[in-house]
């Protein structure tokens, strides 16, 4: 249980962090590309490696359909 502490303080630190910001959303579970797939939506989360020292951060965003190559694709189809 000790090695879910930091990662849960992680979580808390980003919640807090990103509160009132309509586009990120902080989960508990590990992300899923799927869950931003044509959103504008930002999910992050966090885990920990206790042997190694290391909380780390996870995040998935859908940018295939903006800027220059979401317009190109447009173009083609």
């Amino acid at each position: 249980m000790a090695a879910a502490a930091p990662a849960r303080a992680s979580a808390a630190a980003a919640r807090r962090f990103y509160a009132g910001r309509a586009f990120v959303r902080v989960t508990d579970a590990p992300p899923q590309t799927k869950w931003a797939t044509g959103s504008n939506l930002a999910f992050v989360s966090y885990a920990a490696d206790p042997e190694r020292n290391l909380v780390i951060a996870m995040g998935v965003v859908d940018n295939l359909g903006k800027g220059a190559a979401g317009r190109r694709c447009r173009t083609r189809t």
